[in-house]
């Protein structure tokens, strides 16, 4: 249901969890995992479908996402991080370090961290996919657990419990 111009959020339980997924003008604009459902729930077509989805994804059946999401119009450093992010596939990962370079600032690993970790769309961004040039897993968001969930998921690597 959407409400004139408003953003919406509905919530759905999947394998990690509680994801919570935000939209507005028939395009996902939010995904993030929640403790709980916070305040009004409308799900939309859009969100069934983007749920869907991601419930595939989390089992190992779907690799892609086909569904209308939005990133903020930005060309600020994390716009670009976001947008370059967006373009690493499925199963592959790619260091802090790359990412910055490829970003246009080489030396912004930390800055880097810094823009995945506020990705307001969880998966479709895959910052899980990013990684320290010495080894591990690194930072994530949601915790180092469910990162290590997802690259296993994918067949990054190896990545220990």
């Amino acid at each position: 249901m959407q409400i004139g111009n408003s953003v919406l959020s509905a919530y759905y339980t999947t394998s990690v969890g509680v994801i919570k997924i935000t939209y507005a003008h028939n395009a996902v604009c939010g995904i993030s995992v929640v403790d709980s459902v916070h305040g009004d729930n409308f799900p939309s077509e859009l969100s069934d479908k983007a749920a869907s989805q991601i419930k595939e994804y989390l089992s190992g059946k779907r690799t892609r996402f086909d569904f209308d999401y939005s990133l903020p119009d930005d060309k600020s450093f994390k716009g670009k991080v976001l947008n370059n992010l967006i373009s690493v596939p499925y199963g592959k990962v790619i260091t802090y370090k790359s990412l910055a370079e490829k970003s246009g600032s080489p030396r912004a690993s930390r800055a880097v961290g810094n823009a995945v970790h506020s990705n307001p769309l969880f998966l479709i961004v895959p910052c899980h996919r990013v990684v320290p040039s010495r080894g591990g897993v690194g930072g994530f968001a949601y915790g180092e657990n469910l990162k290590k969930f997802l690259l296993n998921l994918e067949n990054s690597r190896s990545y220990g419990e």
